[in-house]
Formats: C-alpha cells, sequence, structure tokens
C-alpha cells in the first residue's frame, strides 16, 4: 500500500480535491464525513488510499494541513500553509475554494505558454528529422558515386560530410556527454541557490521571455498574498509563505520584506523599495490597498491585471516565433540543399563533358 502514496496529485486533481472539499463542508458536513464521501466515489485505488490515511489522521487530531503534507503528494509547502491558515482562522471551506480558483488560474497560465509552443516544437522537430535524414542516409548513399567520378566536392558539402562522420564515429561518447551534462547542471540547479538565481536572472534578460516571467511573477505574488491575506493571515506571514513558491529573484525580496515590516514598516514601502521588480503600478495599487484597508482586494485586482499581460505577453511571443522558426528553418534548408545539390550540378557537368 505504500506504493499508492507514491503517486502524485496532479494539479487538476488537486484543485478538484480542494473544490468538492470546501463545498461539502460548505453543506455542514464535518471534514471525516467529507472525506469519506471524496473517498467512495473515487475509483483511482491510490486517492482512495490517500483519502482513509487523511481520515485516519483526523480522527487522531492531526489537522487537515498537517496530513497533506504528510500523505498527499503533489501539495506545495504554500497549498499546505494557505490551508492551516484557513484552519486556524475558522475559515477552512471559503479558504480551500480560493485556493482551488488561484491553483486553477496559474495552471491556466501555465497551459497557455505550453500550448503557444507546442506548433512551432513540433515544427522544429519535423525540420530537424527531415535534416539528420538527409545528412545521415542520403548524402553517404550518394557519396560513393561522386567519389568514383572523381568529383571534387564543394566546401560546405565536405564540411558537412565531416560533421557526419564525426557524429556517426563518437556517436556513443557523445551521447553519454549530453546525459552526463544534463545529469550534473540538474543536480547544480537542484542544490545551489546561487545557480538558480544566476539562471533566472539571464532567463530574466532575454527579451519576451523576461517580460512574461516578470508579468507572471507579478501576478503570482499578487494572487497568492491576496488569498493569504483575504483569510486572515498577517502579511509577513503572507510574504513567508508567497516567497516558497515565487522564483528565486522574488524569493528573498519577499523575505526581506517581511522582516521589515515585522519591524514595523508597510508592505507598500518595501516593495517601493525594489522598483525594478515591482513596477509603480503594483506599489501603488498596494498603498491604495492599505489606506482603504482592502489590500487583499487591491492585490486581487493586481493579480488580475497582470494575468492580462501574461496573456498579451504570450500572444505577442507567438507571433515572434513563427517569422523567428521559419527563418531558422530556411537557413538549415538553405544549407542542406546547396550542400547536397552543389555536388549533383558538378555531376551533371562531368557527364556532359
Amino acid at each position: 500500500m505504500n506504493n499508492f502514496f507514491k503517486r502524485k496529485f496532479k494539479v487538476k486533481e488537486k484543485a478538484t480535491l480542494l473544490r468538492r472539499l470546501s463545498f461539502l463542508l460548505k453543506g455542514g458536513l464535518t471534514l471525516e464525513e467529507s472525506l469519506e464521501k471524496l473517498s467512495s466515489h473515487e475509483k483511482h485505488l491510490w486517492q482512495k488510499s490517500v483519502y482513509t490515511k487523511l481520515i485516519e489522521g483526523s480522527l487522531n487530531g492531526k489537522k487537515l494541513s498537517e496530513n497533506l503534507n504528510l500523505y498527499a503528494r503533489g501539495f506545495s509547502s504554500f497549498d499546505v500553509h494557505s490551508i492551516a491558515v484557513g484552519e486556524t482562522t475558522g475559515t477552512l471551506p471559503e479558504t480551500l475554494e480560493k485556493l482551488s480558483v488561484t491553483i486553477e488560474k496559474q495552471n491556466e497560465i501555465k497551459e497557455k505558454a505550453i500550448g503557444v509552443c507546442i506548433y512551432p516544437t513540433l515544427v522544429l522537430v519535423a525540420a530537424v528529422g527531415m535534416s539528420f535524414f538527409v545528412l545521415f542516409y542520403v548524402m553517404p548513399k550518394i557519396l560513393p558515386v561522386f567519389q568514383s567520378l572523381h568529383i571534387e566536392l564543394p566546401l560546405l558539402t565536405k564540411l558537412l560530410l565531416t560533421f557526419v562522420a564525426f557524429v556517426r564515429t563518437h556517436s556513443i561518447r557523445l551521447i553519454i556527454l549530453l546525459i552526463g551534462t544534463g545529469t550534473v547542471l540538474l543536480y547544480i540547479y537542484q542544490r545551489f541557490q546561487a545557480f538558480r538565481t544566476v539562471l533566472h536572472k539571464i532567463f530574466f534578460k532575454v527579451p519576451l521571455l523576461g517580460t512574461l516571467l516578470e508579468n507572471y511573477s507579478l501576478s503570482l505574488c499578487a494572487r497568492s498574498l491576496s488569498t493569504l491575506l483575504s483569510k486572515q493571515a498577517t502579511v509577513p506571514e503572507a510574504l513567508e509563505t508567497t516567497a516558497r513558491i515565487a522564483p528565486k529573484l522574488y524569493e528573498q525580496m519577499l523575505i526581506k520584506a517581511s522582516r521589515a515590516i515585522t519591524e514595523g514598516s508597510s508592505l507598500s514601502k518595501e516593495l517601493g523599495t525594489q522598483d525594478s521588480f515591482f513596477p509603480v503600478f503594483f506599489v501603488s495599487m498596494t498603498s491604495v490597498g492599505e489606506i482603504s484597508g482592502s489590500l487583499p482586494e487591491a492585490l486581487s485586482h493586481i493579480a488580475e491585471y497582470y494575468d492580462h499581460e501574461v496573456e498579451a505577453s504570450i500572444r505577442m511571443i507567438a507571433s515572434a516565433i513563427e517569422p523567428a522558426l521559419m527563418i531558422v528553418m530556411g537557413i538549415m534548408v538553405g544549407v542542406i540543399a546547396v550542400a547536397v545539390l552543389s555536388p549533383l550540378y558538378e555531376l551533371i557537368g562531368h557527364m556532359h563533358v
């Protein structure tokens, strides 16, 4: 049965669980009764097993947030802490519902970004596949014909043939090198925060992509803070929890702001000191929310604004990818066509002579 707990809740499964649980709790059922209802309608054995553990933990006096952290893989520290805030403030049903909306919104943005990349990726893979077919299958077949007629091959053709020969000779070493390099880089990325920070800085500097990442980060921070503050979490608590899911460039700033606010500063003031990451609009709206006493609502409006900016950035990237992809494919096809056709013209001329 322990194998069941190795399975991980997908984003949509997690959002569905939270929404249904919120609905049942609002209907007057206890937490244990609600979990039993969900378990009875669940078809997947591994999820039924998770529900069983959640019920047992609840009966033993543990909170839902504690049990989810122990038994339900796929729930982030932000999810668990948000639920813990709802339990502490007595607003668990409302917290679960809002958290499910937050999770779905973030997933929707990710799916849109991935959807934009699917078509260009398929086209690029097809182009690369066709190029490799010509280089590694067609050219080696016609090469003996050129050699038998003692035709001088063009420089570009020689270079491509040298590349093909090198890859064929060292294919195993190259595969091992690629896998090893990828493994080492992944290990460094996971282990060393400084490397992650540098990598994130590079990504944020890339045209179009950097704008998308910045808008997504601002939307994520605003929505997370709004979700937590609307359930009576303190501003320092909300900042520290949001820092756990924010990009590395924002993580340290949020933690620093949390400490400063604990010492008497305000959220807008601390965000204003980081104007290269938090634009004037973000800071101004936050200040208005603090003055009017409606900070969660103000942050929610900020999140909606940057959601629209994210969608605009995705459309801009999509419109830029297609011509760039056409240029890359044109260069690839052109180079290979010249390398293959030039010797054929030489062959035809040799035959006429």
